[in-house]
């Protein structure tokens, strides 16, 4: 039976060392592969693959993906005793939480794209558009928008591999990572857990804002975008723990990151390939992943940590109720196993005795 809240200091330790565990070996598998394959194929070619090896890299940044989700499935079932549906796979009854990561997109990207537009020299791309260099009128900055930041990104919702990697992500860090630290909350505080979360999600990305970035950044741009990536990921971390405690489901945050990442290149251009949005600039510095997306991130994830703070005994409470009857489901309790077999000898005995009874002496 899955234990997820005991209330022993040390059980609770145990399992918080057992979720550092695998998040140390989820690195380290996901860090190996990065580079072996850069020793097999040449960092230029990893990074610009010429066209017979595009599928092989698109396949490989795949299989990194995947692995938070392959470990994570691997350590539920061997030293958890968990189900792999406890993270909240079905849809949640509440089918407005799907949109989820359109709220957060916009309230990231919009104050990112004024303050750009401030302080640094943020241009209307025309050349993003595949109808020729037009002159600009409203009309043809609303038909941008529409087509390329609401009706392609909901085309694109669709695209199996995009979702796998999603899925991939989202079931490692939100599905087993975030529960094992709330289920840790008797040794390490909520507050810490998630800050640690963060960081742990922020340093597996590491590698594609730093050696696997086409940007050729300077040092000092190298350090302002790994800064800037330090607010995304625990800005987003503290939002996507919010609506995980609220839903206790991964689908608010499947919804979170796949949206983002179809909506946030599509506006402010894409930090990973260095290619341009409906809006261009210095893509370290206004990018929604660079260093002025980045401090929105944390100024948002904040808010949603204050949520976590202020309600956190009913969110936990609430997560715990969960957790109980996902148990019941899918665990029948040990007390309920031995009123079931109790039962069972007592009609055994009873359909003895009449046996017995009609046995001639």
């Amino acid at each position: 039976m899955n234990k997820f809240s005991h209330p022993h200091p040390e059980a609770a330790r145990n399992r918080f060392y057992l979720t550092l565990l695998w998040a140390l070996i989820t690195l380290g598998s996901s860090y190996l592969l990065l580079l072996v394959s850069v020793l097999l194929f040449g960092l230029k070619d990893f990074i610009h693959p010429p066209e017979d090896l595009t599928t092989i890299i698109q396949i490989i940044i795949t299989l990194y993906t995947l692995i938070p989700a392959f470990i994570a499935i691997l350590f539920m079932v061997r030293f958890n005793s968990a189900h792999f549906l406890e993270p909240g796979l079905n849809l949640p009854k509440n089918k407005t939480w799907l949109l989820f990561g359109l709220l957060y997109a916009f309230l990231v990207l919009t104050p990112t794209i004024i303050t750009s537009s401030i302080i640094s020299d943020v241009t209307y791309n025309f050349n993003f558009r595949p109808l020729g260099d037009l002159n600009f009128t409203l009309y043809n900055a609303i038909l941008d928008v529409v087509i390329y930041v609401i009706i392609v990104p909901f085309i694109l919702v669709f695209s199996l591999g995009g979702f796998i990697r999603i899925i991939g992500e989202e079931y490692g860090w939100r599905g087993y990572l975030l529960p094992e630290l709330i289920k840790s909350r008797n040794y390490l505080k909520i507050s810490y857990g998630l800050l640690l979360a963060g960081l742990i999600w922020t340093i597996y990305h590491i590698p594609f804002f730093t050696i696997l970035s086409p940007q050729n950044l300077e040092i000092s741009e190298m350090i302002l975008s790994l800064l800037g990536s330090f607010g995304v990921f625990f800005g987003a971390t503290f939002a996507l723990a919010w609506a995980y405690l609220k839903t206790h489901n991964l689908w608010p945050a499947l919804s979170l990151h796949y949206l983002w990442n179809i909506i946030n290149p599509q506006i402010t251009g894409n930090i990973y390939d260095n290619s341009k949005g409906l809006f261009d600039g210095t893509l370290w510095l206004i990018n929604g992943e660079g260093l002025i997306g980045g401090f929105f991130h944390l100024i948002i994830g904040f808010f949603f940590l204050y949520l976590i703070i202020k309600d956190k005994d009913k969110l936990l409470e609430d997560h715990d109720r969960y957790l109980r009857e996902f148990n019941e489901k899918y665990y029948p309790s040990a007390s309920t196993t031995s009123k079931k077999d109790k039962e069972k000898k007592r009609t055994q005995k009873s359909k003895r005795r009449n046996w017995e009874k009609q046995i001639p002496r």
